[in-house]
């Protein structure tokens, strides 16, 4: 019999995950660390796939409260939590301790502009909220802190979602697609909620299907995975690149993000020039 036959790992819950990434791509994973930014429909899910890859350490950050309308996507939050008002980022900590307790969870029921500044030490940022004043910020702290942290984004509709492996800025950043029309108004709403205490942002809830969500955060861990596990598996990172995929049609498309020589972002277009 063969020396190098592979056991079986029954008693190891990372077996199969051996098996397909190899000792060195989970070895990485769990050394690695990942700042998720919302904790809801899409992030709750994501950071679930990436605990049960074995991902060392997550950061949840999201500063609102779960809902009763938030237990049909975010299969974590209970309605005990809903009727207390538990943050979010707590909620789900909670129940990704259950099921991966080796999985450092740190919750913080705040904005990402309110953040430890430590958060920001992670080896790749996913953003899963629907607040591009949120993705305005981590964006730009990203392409200020000096070196190339990969980002994933993703985000949903009624049918459709989407997410992008970005590396700002030797690929696009977040706010290349924005016009800037639309970076002005963001703007403007910015500084009209920082100085009027009173200002309240109401955005109308858009339709929203769990299997969607769950598509979304699938795709989401899965943009994360090699660049956390290297090309273990046969994985291979590549940055600036989007995919759809559109639960009505069953149709997906993989694209490439290009880089706006004008992006509305300045930090995005000083990071691009030769010295």
């Amino acid at each position: 019999m063969s020396s190098d036959r592979i056991e079986v790992g029954r008693e190891d819950p990372h077996d199969r995950t051996r098996r397909a990434l190899g000792r060195h791509g989970v070895e990485r994973l769990g050394a690695s660390r990942v700042l998720v930014v919302g904790a809801g429909a899409i992030g709750s899910e994501a950071a679930k796939n990436l605990a049960q890859l074995g991902v060392g350490r997550l950061d949840l950050v999201d500063f609102d409260s779960v809902s009763p309308t938030n237990l049909n996507r975010c299969a974590f939050f209970t309605p005990l939590q809903a009727a207390a008002g538990t943050p979010k980022s707590v909620a789900l900590a909670e129940g990704l301790a259950r099921f991966a307790p080796d999985v450092g969870t740190r919750p913080h029921a705040c904005r990402i502009e309110e953040a430890p500044d430590d958060v920001w030490e992670a080896d790749l940022v996913l953003v899963a909220v629907d607040d591009n004043a949120a993705r305005y910020h981590v964006n730009a702290r990203l392409l200020g802190s000096g070196r190339a942290v990969p980002l994933v984004d993703a985000a949903m509709g009624r049918t459709l979602c989407q997410v992008q492996a970005l590396l700002p800025p030797e690929t696009a950043c977040l706010a290349c697609l924005w016009s800037k029309e639309y970076h002005e108004r963001l703007m403007s709403e910015l500084a009209r909620e920082s100085c009027d205490e009173f200002f309240l942002r109401a955005v109308e809830s858009f339709p929203a299907l769990p299997v969607v969500s769950s598509i979304a955060g699938a795709l989401a861990a899965a943009a994360v995975l090699p660049f956390l596990a290297g090309d273990s598996g046969g994985f291979a990172a590549r940055p600036g690149r989007a995919i759809r995929f559109d639960l009505a049609t069953g149709t997906a498309f993989e694209g490439e993000v290009l880089k706006n020589p004008e992006c509305v972002e300045i930090l995005c277009r000083r990071g691009r020039q030769s010295p």
